[in-house]
């Protein structure tokens, strides 16, 4: 999978049906992080900036890389901090079959077992 391909596939439904008034910025880099500006041609509407949101917990930046969804579980007590774990893999010794932005979901003997993750204004500062 190109390393632009979730962008092009964005553009390609905006050419075909977009919703009125919906346009995309130019693409805007910033080491290996890019971002594509999203912008409407109606009324303006209140918004915050990233900086301010990731300040107030309210924001948050997820990898997706060619191979998909990552997510960092602290599964492994031998290993300090967090792990990277992509669908497939196995998690304390159950395998990891979906990754949302909001959750991650096991398959266990008993059934599935599904992980969420709070929401971002109600998660605690360290």
């Amino acid at each position: 999978m190109a390393a632009h391909a979730s962008i092009d596939k964005v553009r390609g439904r905006l050419a075909v049906g977009a919703p009125a008034g919906i346009r995309l910025g130019p693409p805007r880099a910033v080491g290996g992080l890019t971002l594509v500006p999203i912008f409407h041609d109606g009324l303006p509407v209140e918004y915050e900036l990233f900086a301010e949101a990731q300040q107030a917990g309210t924001a948050e930046v997820t990898e997706v890389g060619a191979e998909g969804a990552v997510a960092l579980i602290d599964a492994d007590p031998n290993v300090p901090g967090a792990e990277i774990y992509r669908v497939g893999d196995l998690v304390a010794g159950a395998r990891l079959v979906a990754i949302t932005d909001s959750s991650v979901t096991l398959a266990q003997p008993s059934g599935p077992l599904v992980l969420r993750l709070q929401p971002a204004a109600r998660r605690r500062r360290p």
